[in-house]
C-alpha cells in the first residue's frame, strides 16, 4: 500500500490499532431473595398478529419481576458482594483536565451536544469554553444512563463552528494502543519540541 500526499509518496505498511478497555466491568451474578440465580430469555409477546421477542427474568423456571431481583458482585477469589446497578448520570463533574491532543488516543463510542437556552448559563459556558480553549485542555467525567453496569468516561470539550460554540460529550470506554511509533529523525526531534504549539482556537468556519 502507498501513502499519497501533495508531497510525498511513499509505501507503507498498516496494521489495525488494538484497544483496551479502560472501564472495569465487573462480573455480575443475579439472585432471588432466597439466593436463586435468576437467568434472562427471550420470550414471545401471545395474542398478537405479529409476535415480538422480548426478555424476561427466570428463577427455577419462574418468571420473576426485575425489582424481585438482588445483585452480587463476583471477586477474584470467588467472593460475592451485594452491589447496586449504577444510578443515571445528572451531574457530569469534571475529575482530571488533560491537553486537547490526548483525546485521539480513545476510541469514542458516542457523540452528544451540551448547550442551553437562556443567555446566563450561555454566558457561564462561553466562559469556560474560553479557558479550555486558552488551555489546550478536555475534562474527563465519568458517566452511566443508569439501570445496569455499564459505565463510560465523558471526554467534555467545547468547539467552534460558524461562529457560535456548544460543547462535547464524548463517551469511550477503550484507548487505542499503538506498536509502530516511528522514531523521529534527531535532527527534526529538537525542532519539533522547541517550535510545536497546538491550535488555541478552533478555526471559525
Amino acid at each position: 500500500m502507498r501513502l499519497i500526499t501533495p508531497k510525498i509518496n511513499v509505501e507503507v505498511k498498516y496494521k489495525k490499532i488494538s484497544a483496551n478497555n479502560i472501564v472495569a466491568k465487573p462480573e455480575i451474578l443475579r439472585k432471588t431473595e432466597k439466593g436463586i440465580k435468576v437467568e434472562s430469555k427471550r420470550i414471545s409477546n401471545q395474542g398478537q398478529i405479529i409476535q415480538k421477542l422480548t426478555w424476561a427474568n427466570f428463577a427455577d423456571g419462574e418468571q420473576i419481576e426485575k425489582k424481585d431481583i438482588h445483585y452480587f458482585q463476583i471477586l477474584e477469589d470467588g467472593k460475592e458482594i451485594p452491589i447496586s446497578p449504577f444510578n443515571r448520570t445528572k451531574e457530569i463533574t469534571i475529575v482530571k483536565e488533560i491537553n486537547v491532543a490526548n483525546i485521539e488516543d480513545f476510541l469514542i463510542d458516542s457523540y452528544y451536544e451540551l448547550y442551553h437556552v437562556k443567555d446566563d448559563e450561555i454566558n457561564e459556558l462561553y466562559r469556560e469554553a474560553e479557558r479550555y480553549f486558552k488551555e489546550d485542555i478536555v475534562g474527563i467525567a465519568l458517566f452511566s444512563w443508569g439501570n445496569g453496569f455499564q459505565q463510560y468516561y465523558a471526554l467534555i470539550k467545547p468547539i467552534i463552528r460558524k461562529n457560535k460554540f456548544v460543547w462535547i460529550m464524548q463517551l469511550t470506554q477503550t484507548k487505542l494502543e499503538y506498536h509502530y511509533l516511528m522514531a523521529i529523525p534527531k535532527e527534526k526531534l529538537q525542532q519539533l519540541l522547541n517550535h510545536r504549539q497546538l491550535p488555541r482556537y478552533h478555526q471559525l468556519r
